[in-house]
């Protein structure tokens, strides 16, 4: 319960300082997209640069100090964000050469909070990688049903900040201007981190799991395969201890070692989903940054904003009960095909009807986004409890679980490189046009690792037999020795994970072909 409302606290700022600085920003340059996207497109970059670098100070630092200090620069990163976009909306104005900043000083502020929102993005990145992937895993120790549970849950909670947040910045900004709205965020999270850092020592203290040291493993070596080790490409140790022994010895990442772990990141098993999931990140469909913009550029006000991404916000709870059905009945990595693919087909109506300022056709847009959602969470929750099912909690896995936020923030990127160069928010369906197709080329992608791990994607044997005895009149019997029931599939399949073992799948080829 302590890490819930932990969670809910910090992800509420989060939210709420995403919402609120895009609209800011649309507020103090009215005509253009430019520069929310220069906004967006250089916290992205800090984030491709540097997230490799955090994932390695997670696997480095002592637990308690990690998520103490990641707290500390998000807080204080959103405190000095909410007062610079006071200042700029209270006495800069672009448009005016009359203004009390001069351009010069509104341009130099403007990039000193391109510097602060890259510093909040890479907090926020350690936060994540701390408590997602290192605490929870750590406390649940290897339990696939209670890992299930508290994923959903945090997602859930996620998805409720994400719901409720521009909920309260439009009702704020009912009462209040946009520059009071901006100090009241920061005095809020001020507040905050006060409750949030003794919550963070209070689930500390109450879990002895947390203080036990890591296991810190490193290793290097040729492409041979070790079985004993996630990592495909590495073999040999050549360092054991505690993570504290290993600091002094450990720095920042030199070019041979990122390469060496970005090898290490290809050849892990779960490189296919992880790049699925990144390359939808170029999505442009959904109620979020420069969408802002442009849906203020169409006139809405911001409650209409809040009320629309209320609406996709809840589609998208729904994701997290969906997830849950189809891990049951299909399996993990099937039901991640399921999620992705849902995702594709509600935002084809979405494509077809973006070009066109009808408002039955405006209808449909909002309806495909909110069901597109739907998939989206649902396949993040696959891809999650994927990663950290078959990501050893040892000294690779921040690096690994790094280079996945990596390439999330590459695709991100690409996100804002179409908004610069489509600019005019006349033109904002050329970028959702292109976005469109990386995401079926996410969906190809992860296809393509469903069949590297069960060895096919849909039962062709299968399906071409029942047909015949169907066309035939005949019962469907059990084929192959495959079980009827809808959550087992062919091979030796662990049904926590969906996941074939290759070995199941090569001995029962054999047996076939002896037959």
């Amino acid at each position: 319960m302590l890490l819930y409302c932990v969670h809910a606290l910090c992800t509420f700022d989060e939210r709420i300082y995403e919402f609120a600085s895009y609209f800011f920003l649309m507020q103090i340059f009215k005509t253009t997209l430019f520069y929310a996207s220069v906004y967006g497109f250089s916290t992205t970059v800090a984030g491709i640069s540097f997230s490799t670098f955090v994932g390695s100070l997670v696997d480095t630092t002592p637990r308690l100090k990690a998520v103490q200090s990641f707290l500390i620069a998000q807080k204080m990163s959103t405190v000095l964000g909410c007062v610079g976009f006071w200042i700029l909306l209270t006495w800069f104005d672009p448009s005016s050469s009359t203004a009390t900043m001069t351009f010069y000083q509104g341009y130099t502020l403007f990039a000193l909070l391109v510097l602060v929102s890259a510093t909040l993005k890479l907090s926020a990145l350690g936060w994540s990688i701390s408590i997602e992937r290192d605490w929870i895993v750590c406390m649940c120790q290897s339990n696939s049903d209670l890992l299930t549970k508290i994923n959903v849950n945090m997602k859930r909670i996620d998805l409720v900040c994400k719901l409720t947040s521009p909920l309260v910045f439009a009702a704020l900004l009912a009462q209040l201007d946009a520059g009071y709205c901006s100090l009241t965020i920061a005095i809020w999270c001020l507040f905050s981190f006060c409750v949030e850092l003794w919550l963070v020592r209070r689930i500390w203290h109450s879990s002895s799991l947390l203080s036990a040291p890591r296991s810190d493993i490193f290793y290097h070596g040729d492409s041979r395969k070790n079985t004993a080790s996630p990592l495909l490409g590495s073999l040999e140790v050549y360092g054991t201890g505690d993570i504290s022994e290993q600091q002094g010895r450990k720095g920042p990442m030199s070019l041979l070692r990122v390469l060496q772990s970005f090898r290490d990141y290809r050849y892990h098993t779960v490189f296919l989903a992880s790049m699925s999931y990144a390359i939808i990140y170029i999505n442009m469909m959904s109620i979020s940054g420069t969408m802002i913009g442009y849906l203020q550029w169409r006139g809405l006000s911001a409650g209409s904003i809040a009320f629309l991404k209320g609406i996709c916000t809840a589609s998208e709870l729904l994701g997290t009960v969906l997830m849950p059905v189809l891990t049951r009945y299909v399996g993990l990595v099937r039901g991640g095909v399921w999620s992705i693919w849902l995702e594709v087909a509600t935002l084809m109506p979405v494509l077809f009807s973006i070009y066109t300022d009808r408002l039955p056709i405006q209808v449909v847009i909002f309806v495909g986004m909110a069901l597109s959602r739907v998939g989206v969470w649902s396949f993040d929750l696959v891809v999650t409890q994927i990663m950290q099912e078959h990501i050893e909690n040892g000294s690779n896995a921040g690096v690994i679980n790094g280079w996945h936020y990596s390439m999330m923030n590459v695709f991100e990127l690409g996100q804002f490189i179409l908004t610069m160069v489509w600019s005019n928010p006349e033109a904002y369906y050329v970028p959702c046009t292109l976005s469109f197709g990386c995401v079926v080329a996410g969906a190809l992608v992860y296809s393509a690792y469903v069949v590297q791990i069960r060895g096919h994607l849909f039962h062709y044997q299968r399906i071409a037999s029942t047909s015949f005895l169907v066309e035939n009149g005949e019962d469907d019997p059990d084929i192959e020795g495959w079980s009827a029931s809808p959550s087992t599939s062919p091979g030796e399949e662990d049904l926590d994970s969906g996941v074939v073992s290759p070995a199941g799948s090569r001995s029962r080829a054999r047996s076939q072909a002896t037959e």
